[in-house]
């Protein structure tokens, strides 16, 4: 049981770090918003592998000068981060 724990938590933190370097590339200047965002992910770090996904996809999905805006409204809609 232990185990499961240790590998949720290595998830969430590979999540975690997923997150933070998207959230570098598309806001370089905006260390507070990023800030915020990584401390609301480590105060519920069960939401960290979705956020990733859900980032990733939206990378993938869209030009980049699109994904600012977008990343934006995801985290404040779905995951009340601002």
């Amino acid at each position: 049981m232990g185990e499961e724990n240790t590998t949720d938590y290595k998830t969430a933190a590979d999540a975690l770090k997923q997150v933070n370097n998207i959230l570098s590339q598309f806001f370089p200047k905006d260390k507070k918003f990023i800030a915020r965002a990584v401390k609301a992910i480590q105060l519920s770090p069960d939401t960290a592998v979705e956020i990733a996904a859900k980032l990733q996809k939206k990378v993938f999905d869209y030009p980049a000068k699109d994904i600012p805006p977008i990343i934006r409204y995801v985290m404040k809609e779905d995951f009340d981060i601002k």
